[in-house]
Parts: C-alpha cells; structure tokens; sequence
C-alpha cells in the first residue's frame, strides 16, 4: 500500500464560503461529521495534481468572494459572481473525482483469499511467525526450532538450532540480515539470515541475563542497531546488537505474577514503544503502555481494557500517531500514542483474539479470532468490511508484511497459512 499524505479541506480551499461543498463532495464518514475541519487521504503520485488545482482554485474561491470576478490560470476573464460560484463549485466537483479516482488503491483492503501456499514446521505446534521487511521471508517457530521460508516458493531455507525451550517471539532486522529469536529459555540468539548462522546470544555483561525470566517478545528498532525485549518479570530491555550487550532496561507496572509482559512494538520513528501485558491487580496500571524511548525509557501513560483483562500484542501505524492493542476482553482499541486518547474501540463480541494489526495509514485492522474468523475492520466507521473463516479453527496468530500485501496465519497445528490481502479480489 502506498505511503499517505494528508491534505485538509480548509488549506485546499483558500477560503471557508465554499467549503461545505467540497466537505460534502467529500462525504467524510459519521464518526467525524462534528468536526469543523475534514480529511482525506491523496497518494504522492497525486500530490503534485493536487497542490496544483488547490491553488487554482483558491485564487478563482478568492476573486470571486472579493470581486465578483474569477482568475483562471490562461488569463483574466471577467465574469458575474453568481457564475464565478458555480465555477468554484464545479472546480470542487472536479477535484474531488480526481481525487476519488486517482486514490481508490489507498482505501482499506475488502478481500482476503487464502493463498494454496502452507508452510509446513517440523517441529511441534507454531508459537510465533514474522516477515522480513522486504516481505521476500517469513520466519516460524515450532517448539525449539526456528525456519525461515521463501514467502512466493514457499521453500525452507533454514533450520535454526540452539533454543532449549519453547520460542515465543522472532523479528527480521530492517536489512534483512538478522534474524532475532526470544524464549522461554530466557535467552535471544542472533541469525545470520543468509546462512543460518548462529551470530550471538545476548545473556548481558559477565553472563548475567537482565531478563531472567522467559522472554515473551523482541523487536529490532529502526536503525537496526538496538534491539528491544520484554518478559514475564516486567522488565523492558535495550540490547546493543554490535557488542552484545544490555545498554537500558526498565521496569514495567503490569502484574508480573499474571503474566507480566507479553508483546511489544517500536513506532517506525524509533520514538515511542508500546507494552501489551497484564494490567496490575489493584488497576492502578492498565493493558497497554506507552513509552518515549529517544533517550532511555521513559514512560508517557497507561490504559485499560474491560474488566482488567490482558491486552495480548500491540502495534502502531507508520507515522507513530496511532497504536492499537487488542486485548483478551474481545475488543480492539486505537489510542492516540501522544496522550493515550481513545480513537476507536473494536469489539468482536464473545469471540477470543489470537491476534490483530493496525494499518500503516491507521484506518484499517486486521484481526483473527481463536474459531478460525478472519477480519478487516474500518477504523473511523468501527465497522467490519470484510470477513473470511479460515480452514484451521483453532487460530493462534497472524502476522503481516510490511507491504500488507499478504498476511500469515497459524493456529493448533504444524501449520501457516499465507493470504492474499486486496481490495478487488485475490488469486488463489
């Protein structure tokens, strides 16, 4: 999907006479019919279009509220301001089809094909599975083994070894040439992608571990030179990858004795990271929380689920604006990542999540839940678009490419799915 750009009404315009029309041009969803102030979303392919008939138009919008005349871009022409109107008005049609036209492969996916392509594990029941950022591989974990795969052949490449318990978490670097894996052994080891080679296993200065329970989830930042983890002791921890050792850690209020930590992301500005775990007994600490990571860790704010339930992953869109949680009270919340205030509350009503993910434009979700129901959902309108069920109904997770171009999806078996993600159809 492609990168957004931001445009609003009021700049296109040049003046508010003639903004209801365009607003109703618009047709801006109702979760967003109080504001004073409306947007939509124009790909960069259009950009250069867009900023170039705004201000025609602001220039005619201008001439004919102050003179009664109009300015068109060829030359002056004198013009009643009744007609002056209607042209602005036209001008609005105009863009706004334009802008319909040209930005439909921006719009929320509405379809999910299940792809013939299953990736098999040898190894037992898959924990966990992630993409590589270029979306060209895709790491699983069984019980104690690592595989990476060839998204299109659907071909091992590797066999990693070396985990001595169960593998919760793995995460691609940004380049594509480390893989990191975390388990209940309490320990992360480093890949070498290319060869499957064994690069390191961070346990922290003189061997002493920082996490000195199971890790629960690693995260790459980035510069892909860090790399985050959490726990089910609470704690958050910094690694630097070129030496091997724990640069930053800090201590988490979620209920340690409940589970702790259990998943984590870095916003893609490496600004902000967010902790989904088990809210504190006494509520004083809630599912989700966020913290400001651009020097150390320092914590920005904390919310809770329904009736003190886990939130179970987390994730934000690209521009770090937006984080979603998704918790084990059947609902899915958007926060603003600033202030932790509630954009959209999702609820799947008495089906159990196994796992969702928030857009990069942060206008759609996708979910899984544990009865083999696939969803995508419209963030503003709090509605779903589209629902898929798939074979396997017993759902553990999904995950998704960076490109959102394709999902994965494993439940109780040996198993990952890969599906198709469009807005037009899918081939099988």
């Amino acid at each position: 999907m492609q990168r957004s750009l931001t445009i609003t009404t009021e700049t296109c315009l040049g003046a508010e006479h003639h903004s209801n029309v365009f607003r109703d041009c618009l047709s801006p969803n109702e979760a967003y019919s109080n504001r004073t102030e409306e947007s939509f979303l124009v790909t960069p392919r259009v950009a250069g279009y867009t900023i170039r008939l705004c201000n025609a138009l602001a220039l005619l919008n201008k001439d004919a509220l102050l003179h009664g005349r109009s300015r068109l871009p060829t030359g002056k022409i004198a013009m009643k301001s009744r007609t002056a109107s209607a042209a602005a008005i036209f001008g609005g049609a105009i863009f706004c089809l334009l802008v319909h036209l040209l930005t439909a492969d921006g719009a929320p996916p509405s379809f999910l094909a299940k792809s013939s392509r299953s990736l098999e594990l040898s190894d037992g029941t898959v924990q966990c599975v992630a993409f590589s950022h270029d979306g060209r591989l895709v790491a699983g974990c069984g019980d104690r083994l690592v595989q990476i795969f060839d998204v299109k052949t659907g071909e091992r490449l590797h066999r990693l070894q070396g985990h001595t318990d169960l593998i919760n978490s793995v995460a691609f670097s940004p380049d594509g040439g480390i893989l990191a894996s975390g388990s209940q052994d309490k320990t992360i080891r480093l890949w070498e992608v290319s060869s499957g080679k064994l690069l390191q296993v961070l346990t922290g200065e003189k061997g002493v571990s920082p996490q000195d329970e199971p890790i629960t989830c690693v995260a790459f930042f980035p510069d892909g030179k860090k790399l985050a983890s959490c726990g089910t002791n609470n704690y958050v921890t910094f690694w630097d990858i070129a030496i091997g050792m724990w640069e930053h850690k800090a201590w988490t209020d979620h209920n340690r004795q409940a589970g702790g930590c259990i998943h984590l992301a870095i916003s893609q500005d490496g600004k902000s990271l967010a902790v989904a775990g088990t809210p504190a007994a006494d509520g004083s600490f809630g599912s989700i929380s966020v913290y400001s990571v651009d020097h150390g860790i320092k914590y920005v704010w904390t919310r809770p689920h329904d009736s003190g339930k886990s939130a179970t992953n987390v994730s934000f869109s690209s521009d770090a604006k937006k984080v979603l949680s998704c918790g084990a009270d059947h609902t899915m919340r958007v926060w603003n990542t600033s202030n932790g205030t509630p954009v959209a509350k999702l609820s799947c009503l008495d089906r159990v999540l196994r796992g969702a993910v928030l857009s990069r434009d942060g206008t759609w979700v996708v979910s899984a839940a544990s009865d083999g129901t696939i969803q995508i959902w419209d963030v503003h309108a709090g509605k779903v678009l589209h629902t898929s069920n798939s074979d396997n109904s017993k759902i553990r997770g999904l995950a998704i490419a960076p490109d959102e171009s394709v999902l994965a999806i494993w439940g109780e078996d040996n198993t990952v799915s890969i599906w198709k993600v469009s807005q037009t159809g899918a081939e099988r």
